[in-house]
Order: C-alpha cells, then sequence, then structure tokens
C-alpha cells in the first residue's frame, strides 16, 4: 500500500564507468496524471577493489551496510535506499574482518545504545538472507542482527535474528507463531571473526558459519508477519530459548548483507572465501600455441579400422620420436 511502500532501488549494468546519466522518477495514476521528481545526477562507480565487496554486490542484496564510514550518524546502504542511523554507542572506523583489504568495520558497546537500524518500516520478508562477520569474546552474549518493530529503544515483535547464546553458541531464530531456533555446536565468543549466514525459504530454516552448515530445520519454511526495521547490535530476546543476559552484543561487526532471496551454498563458501583470503579458484583457461614447425606425423600400421572403412584407433608418432 502507497503509506508502507518501501524504498524502491533501480539497478542499471553496463554503464561506462565514470559516465554520467541522469535520472528521475515519474508517478503516474490511472487517470494519465503525472508527476516528476526532479533530475538526480548519477557519476557510475569504478568496480571496487575488493573482491569480497564485488562477490556480495553480484550476489544481489537488498540492503548492504559494509560499514566503511570514519565518522558520522549515518552508515550508507550500497545497495540502495535503507542507510541506517548509527547510534552513540557504536564505534566506528575499527579493524575490519576481510583478510587483505584495509576496509573496515563497527565496534559495539553491548548497551541499548549499540544499535545501527534502518528508518524506514518495511513488511518482514518471508523468504530471505541474512548474513554478516562479527566477533566477540564477551560471556553476556546479544543479538547481532534482527527483525523487529522499532527503530530505536527494545522491539515488541522481534524474530528473523542471528544471537549469541548463554552458552556461547550462535542461533539463528524465526517466529512463524512459536520460537523456531537452530544453533551452531561450537562456541563462537573466543575473539575470533566468524563468517554467520541466516537463510529462510521453501528449503527451510539454515544456518551456516564460516561457510559450513550447522543447523537446518527443513519443517519451518515461514517468520512472523509484521512491518519492521533491521537492526545491527541488539534488541528484544525475552522469550527465546537459551537467551543471553545481555540483549545487545559487545563487540565487532562488519559486512552486514540482507537479500531478498535465499543464497545457495556455492555462494555462501565463495564470500566466506573472499572473506578469509582464500578466493574461489578460477576456471583454467587454455595457453596453448597454434605454431607447428618441423612436425612430421605418421599413422602407425596397428591402427585398427571400422567395417565402414573409418579409422577406430590408431598412434601418432612425432619426428622427435614423442608419441600420443
Amino acid at each position: 500500500p502507497y503509506w508502507a511502500s518501501g524504498p524502491l532501488r533501480l539497478s542499471e549494468s553496463g554503464l561506462e564507468p565514470g559516465a554520467t546519466h541522469r535520472y528521475r522518477v515519474a508517478a503516474v495514476d490511472g487517470d494519465g496524471n503525472r508527476a516528476f521528481s526532479a533530475w538526480a545526477q548519477v557519476v557510475v562507480a569504478d568496480k571496487l577493489e575488493s573482491g569480497y565487496a564485488n562477490a556480495v554486490l553480484d550476489a544481489g542484496p537488498a540492503v548492504y551496510w559494509p560499514f566503511e564510514e570514519p565518522s558520522g550518524e549515518v552508515t550508507a546502504d550500497w545497495a540502495g535506499g535503507f542507510d541506517g542511523l548509527v547510534s552513540d554507542g557504536v564505534t566506528l572506523d575499527q579493524p575490519g574482518a576481510i583478510v587483505g583489504d584495509p576496509r573496515r568495520s563497527f565496534g559495539f558497546d553491548g548497551a541499548s545504545d549499540g544499535l545501527v537500524a534502518t528508518q524506514n518500516p518495511v513488511a518482514g520478508p518471508q523468504v530471505f538472507t541474512a548474513e554478516t562477520w562479527f566477533r566477540t569474546t564477551s560471556p553476556a552474549g546479544g543479538k547481532i542482527l534482527g527483525f523487529g518493530n522499532r527503530s530505536s529503544a527494545e522491539s515488541s515483535n522481534y524474530d528473523r535474528h542471528l544471537y549469541v547464546r548463554s552458552d556461547g553458541r550462535l542461533a539463528f531464530g524465526v517466529y512463524p507463531g512459536s520460537t523456531k531456533v537452530v544453533a551452531s555446536d561450537s562456541q563462537v565468543n573466543d575473539g575470533e571473526w566468524h563468517h554467520a549466514v541466516a537463510t529462510l525459504g521453501p528449503n527451510g530454516q539454515q544456518l551456516y558459519v564460516d561457510g559450513q552448515l550447522v543447523g537446518a530445520n527443513a519443517a519451518v519454511t515461514s517468520a512472523q508477519d509484521y512491518q519492521g526495521y533491521w537492526r545491527v547490535g541488539g534488541d528484544q530476546l525475552n522469550g527465546w530459548p537459551q537467551k543471553p543476559s545481555s540483549n545487545y552484543l559487545r563487540g565487532d561487526i562488519d559486512e552486514v548483507a540482507i537479500y531478498d532471496r535465499v543464497l545457495s551454498p556455492a555462494e555462501i563458501i565463495e564470500h566466506f572465501q573472499w572473506g578469509t583470503g582464500n578466493p574461489p579458484n578460477a576456471a583454467p583457461s587454455p595457453a596453448f600455441s597454434t605454431a607447428v614447425t618441423n612436425l612430421e606425423v605418421a599413422f602407425d600400421a596397428t591402427g585398427s579400422v571400422d567395417p565402414d572403412g573409418t579409422i577406430a584407433a590408431y598412434d601418432w608418432s612425432f619426428g622427435d620420436g614423442a608419441s600420443a
């Protein structure tokens, strides 16, 4: 509906880097009346030098917060119109998660002011992937990323979240009428960077840690239906299994991306490989030369012949004594 449409995005490819283009939006009603926005001038960006960021953008996120800002109260959405408001308990310009990449991350203080959130409500997606990198040593646990019906304070509706439980394990929960949670077997509050991916869709509820599937429930294919906001750093967790002592995570968070589809296992592994400084192997390319000099070829007399007269098998012998 028009009162809750949310941001709209236009993606255009194949444009020359450095070129300038103009865009405007026309709103048209059923009677043909039109209203135009002002022209917006856009300079086409060069391809990013970050292999990880390019891999994320190539996967088509609906929201992408790389957390690159050195200062300020807003973090840019590199995918569209969901810029995030940065609260006072967030420290910008921290060392980033991506190996070999000079880009940065945000630090969160583990309190209610340690929060980044969208500002325009949208319908909670029923098919999505939530992806991020995080590290913490906090024994208090807390929510890393989630969806709630408030952009500040604590939500009364809250699910689609990744949180570190009271036992130090990572959990992914949705609420299709009751709490549905899958969790890792290993603790993740070890001070190391971890890649976390949560997916929900027709294939069920899945949780990946560091490229590996660590929890799944094929019977869970939906989440709670409400309008809300994506939040990073914390939110309410009352009523959830293994609730940590803190609703908010104390630690570093980086490279938050939300997709309106389920990423494939291959894509998840690819992102993890880029993040750990081990980019996926490129397909081999042939490097054969067609230059040939002084080549002598002869058929071996033992070659066999099919009944129709065609040669079925033979040996090649070359002038240098080699054969194939």
